[in-house]
C-alpha cells in the first residue's frame, strides 16, 4: 500500500489532473464526467487513486480572475496574460516546458521587441494595417572584385556560382542588376528582366572577369540603390546581394542610408577575412546571410547563391535543390552519385557541373537507362562549367551521375541538381532550415533546425543531416532529430535539430542541410499540435452546460511518402571568444529531459524519458529509456 501511494503521489505530481493546466490556478470550475445527456462527480480509478480518464474540467462562465488568455480566452472576464503572481508554474503544459516555468508576461516583457517598443512609447492602441501585394523580385548583385578576390581562384568560383543563380535560381519576371566593386564601383548593368534563357545569358556575361584594387563595400551598395531605383524610383521590398571577402573599415558609414532604404540586404562572406560586420547589413533589413571558406570540396559558395529563393510564398517558381556535392578527384578517378527525382519535382531540371582546370567526362543516366553523355552539355569554357537541361518533366526515379576527372593532376569537380514542381496544384517537399542565432559568444551552444513539410503537413521520419562547416574550413555532420528531446520541441512535427557545441576556433560557422526521404520508410503526418484548447462546457448557475463533443481525433494517421531528397542551405553565424585549440574545457551539461512519463503498471511506477547526451544532446544518448521502480 505505501509504494501504491507514493507512486499515486509521483503521478499527481508528474502528470497532474487536468484541472492542474489552469493558468491562473484562480479559474473556478468543476470536475465532472458527462455522457447520456448527463453529468456526475467524477469516479476514482481504485488502482492509481486517481480520478478516471473520463473525468474533465468544466469552468465557471463567470470569473474572479482576468488571467489568463492563453488558457482560456472564450470567457469574457479573462482578458490578461498571466504574470509572475498569477502564473501557474506546475501546471504541465507547453507554457512551462519551452519557457522554463516563466509566466507569458515575464516572456513577453522581457522580449526584444517589447524592451525596443514599450507600451509607453505608443501613441494609440488602435491598429495600423497596412496591405501589401506581392510583386516580382527587383535585385542587384554587389560583388567585390577586389585584389584579395584573385587569391583562392574566388573570383573564377564567384563567376561559376553567380552563373547558377543568374541560370537557375532567379525566378521568371524578375528584375535584375549587377554592381562591382573594389575602392570603387561600377554599374555594370540596370536592370533587366528575366523573361528569357537570352537575358539569363546576356546577364552572366557582365560579371567579373578579374580583380584588382581595394574595398569599399558602401560604394558598392550606394551603386546598387542607384540601380534599383530603376523600376519605380524606389528601393522598399528591393533586394541587395552583397558578396565580399575583405576588411572595409568604413562599413559603418552606410548603415544608417541602408535602413531608411527598406531595401533587403543579403550577405554572402568568402573567405576567413570578411568584414566582421558585414552581417549587421542582414540583420538590420531581414536579409539572409551566408559564408564560404576556400575549401571549394563542400561548394560553399554555390550553396549560398543557390539558397537565394524568393520569399514570396511562390513554391511553384521556387528553385528546389536536390543535390550538391564536390570532391577533390585524382587524375582518371570517378566522382559518382545519385539523385533521386520524386514526383512532387521535375520540371525545369538542371544538372549542373562544374570543374577547375580540364573539363570532364560526364555521363547521366536516367531511370529508363538513357545517357546523356558530354555531348549532350552545354558546355562554357570560360566559366568552366556544363549544364544539362532535362525537356519536358524529368522522369521520376533514380538518377545516376559520373564525372571522371581526365586531366594530369587532381582537380575539385562538382554537381549541383536543381528544379521545379511538376504540379501547380501539388506543393513540393521543401525544406527551410534556420540556426537559433546570427552572432554567438562562446559557450553559448548553436541549435540548427530543419523543418521537412510537404505542403501544410509535416514529414517525418527522413533522415536529417547538417553539415556545418567551421572556420578552418573543416566539417562536422550532424545528424538531426525529431524525437521531442532536447532541443527538439514536439516529437514527429517535422522540425529536425540538434545543438551544435563542436566549435573550434573563432569566425564564421555555415550549415548545410542533407534530407533523404526513403520508400516505405519516410511518411506524411498530419499536424496534431497547435490546436486550440477543448472546452467540454461551463458552469451557469452551478449547473453545467455542455459544448458539442470534441472533433474526432486524428489519431496517428499517417501515409506514405516515398524517396526523395533535398539540400539546403541554412545559414552561418559568426562566432566569438572560442578558447585556442587543445584548451577548450568542458562546458556544456546535459541536456533537459522533456519527456519524462510515467505510467503505472500493477504495483510498479515505470519512467521513461530519452537519455540527453554528455554535452547537451551531443555524445552517448537520445535513446528511449525505462525504468521500473
Amino acid at each position: 500500500m505505501l509504494q501504491k501511494e507514493f507512486c499515486r503521489q509521483i503521478i499527481i505530481k508528474m502528470l497532474g489532473f487536468v484541472f492542474t493546466f489552469r493558468c491562473s490556478k484562480e479559474i473556478k470550475g468543476k470536475q465532472a464526467e458527462c455522457g447520456g445527456g448527463s453529468c456526475h462527480s467524477c469516479g476514482i480509478d481504485s488502482n492509481t487513486g486517481l480520478p478516471n480518464r473520463d473525468c474533465m474540467f468544466f469552468p465557471d462562465k463567470t470569473q474572479t480572475t482576468a488571467a489568463s488568455i492563453m488558457y482560456l480566452q472564450g470567457l469574457k472576464d479573462v482578458v490578461e496574460f498571466c504574470d509572475n503572481k498569477t502564473h501557474n508554474a506546475k501546471a504541465p503544459n507547453m507554457q512551462n516546458k519551452m519557457c522554463n516555468y516563466r509566466s507569458t508576461w515575464d516572456v513577453i516583457s522581457k522580449s526584444d521587441d517589447f524592451k525596443n517598443n514599450p507600451p509607453a512609447n505608443i501613441p494609440s492602441l488602435v491598429p495600423t494595417i497596412t496591405l501589401l501585394y506581392v510583386k516580382d523580385r527587383v535585385l542587384c548583385l554587389v560583388l567585390d572584385d577586389s585584389g584579395s578576390m584573385s587569391s583562392g581562384n574566388r573570383i573564377a568560383r564567384l563567376r561559376q556560382a553567380a552563373s547558377i543563380f543568374l541560370l537557375q535560381i532567379i525566378e521568371e519576371g524578375s528584375q535584375v542588376g549587377i554592381v562591382t566593386y573594389n575602392s570603387g564601383a561600377t554599374i555594370k548593368t540596370h536592370l533587366k528582366t528575366v523573361d528569357s534563357e537570352a537575358v539569363r545569358k546576356e546577364l552572366i556575361g557582365f560579371l567579373p572577369p578579374s580583380a584588382y584594387g581595394g574595398t569599399n563595400i558602401c560604394a558598392g551598395v550606394r551603386s546598387a540603390f542607384q540601380v534599383l531605383r530603376g523600376d519605380d524610383k524606389a528601393t522598399n521590398g528591393d533586394e541587395i546581394v552583397l558578396l565580399t571577402d575583405g576588411e572595409d573599415y568604413s562599413i559603418n558609414t552606410c548603415f544608417n542610408e541602408v535602413k531608411q532604404s527598406g531595401a533587403i540586404v543579403h550577405t554572402i562572406a568568402l573567405g576567413p577575412s570578411a568584414a566582421k560586420e558585414l552581417g549587421e547589413l542582414s540583420i538590420m533589413t531581414d536579409g539572409l546571410q551566408f559564408s564560404a571558406t576556400d575549401n571549394v570540396d563542400e561548394n560553399g559558395l554555390v550553396d549560398a547563391f543557390t539558397g537565394l529563393v524568393s520569399g514570396n510564398g511562390d513554391i511553384n517558381q521556387q528553385s528546389i535543390q536536390l543535390e550538391s556535392s564536390a570532391k577533390l578527384i585524382s587524375s582518371n578517378s570517378w566522382l559518382n552519385g545519385t539523385v533521386f527525382i520524386d514526383k512532387t519535382v521535375g520540371n525545369d531540371t538542371f544538372f549542373v557541373m562544374t570543374w577547375v582546370r580540364s573539363t570532364p567526362s560526364i555521363l547521366v543516366r536516367d531511370p529508363r537507362g538513357k545517357i546523356y553523355d558530354d555531348t549532350s552539355f552545354d558546355i562554357d569554357n570560360i566559366l568552366l562549367t556544363g549544364r544539362l537541361a532535362i525537356p519536358g518533366t524529368a522522369e521520376t526515379g533514380s538518377w545516376r551521375y559520373s564525372m571522371k576527372n581526365v586531366d594530369s593532376v587532381n582537380q575539385v569537380l562538382s554537381i549541383v541538381v536543381m528544379s521545379r514542381a511538376a504540379d501547380a496544384g501539388v506543393p513540393p517537399v521543401t525544406v527551410n532550415a534556420h540556426i537559433n542565432q546570427c552572432t554567438s559568444t562562446w559557450p553559448n551552444p548553436l541549435v540548427i533546425f530543419a523543418e521537412v513539410s510537404h505542403g501544410f503537413l509535416p514529414v517525418i521520419d527522413a533522415k536529417v543531416s547538417a553539415t556545418v562547416e567551421r572556420a578552418d574550413g573543416k566539417s562536422i555532420i550532424v545528424d538531426l532529430l525529431d524525437n521531442g528531446a532536447d532541443p527538439d520541441a514536439v516529437e514527429n512535427d517535422g522540425i529536425y535539430s540538434r545543438y551544435f557545441v563542436n566549435f573550434d576556433g573563432n569566425g564564421r560557422y555555415s550549415f548545410k542541410i542533407n534530407v533523404q526521404g526513403k520508400d516505405g520508410v519516410t511518411r506524411l503526418s498530419a499536424r496534431r499540435h497547435g490546436r486550440a484548447l477543448y472546452i467540454p462546457g461551463y458552469v451557469q448557475n452551478g449547473q453545467i452546460q455542455q459544448n458539442p463533443s470534441r472533433p474526432p481525433s486524428i489519431g496517428d494517421n499517417t501515409q506514405k511518402l516515398g524517396s526523395f531528397q533535398r539540400v539546403k542551405s541554412g545559414g552561418t553565424c559568426l562566432v566569438s571568444n572560442v578558447p585556442p585549440t587543445g584548451s577548450i574545457p568542458d562546458v556544456f551539461p546535459p541536456s533537459k529531459i522533456m519527456d519524462l512519463k510515467a505510467t503505472i503498471v500493477q504495483d510498479n511506477i515505470q519512467l521513461n524519458w530519452t537519455a540527453p547526451g554528455g554535452d547537451l544532446d551531443q555524445g552517448d544518448g537520445n535513446s528511449k529509456l525505462l525504468f521500473n521502480v
